[in-house]
């Protein structure tokens, strides 16, 4: 299953905080630790897909697919790249 990201800057109703259902992860665990690293994607109510980083500065209760959170995140500089900061079921 392919989905079309919309970046966050042309999502509607965007503030720095998203609730939505995760409905992709691509994570992997940095050797050493349970620190977890990668994406997950959320899908907004109404139907957008918004990919956000998941890095080592990432509180989150929960990153599994089908779980509804409300994630709250900021920008990567003047990069593309969204970052999620916290992740909390809702």
């Amino acid at each position: 299953m392919s989905f079309g990201y919309v970046p966050l800057k042309e999502a509607k109703n965007v503030d720095k905080e998203i609730i939505g259902s995760i409905v992709s992860n691509q994570l992997a665990d940095f050797p050493g630790s349970d620190i977890k690293y990668g994406y997950i994607t959320i899908e907004t109510d109404d139907k957008q897909h918004i990919r956000f980083k998941v890095d080592k500065y990432t509180e989150y209760e929960s990153l599994d697919i089908g779980k509804r959170v409300k994630v709250q995140f900021e920008d990567l500089g003047n990069t593309e790249v969204t970052v999620s900061r916290k992740v909390t079921a809702v």
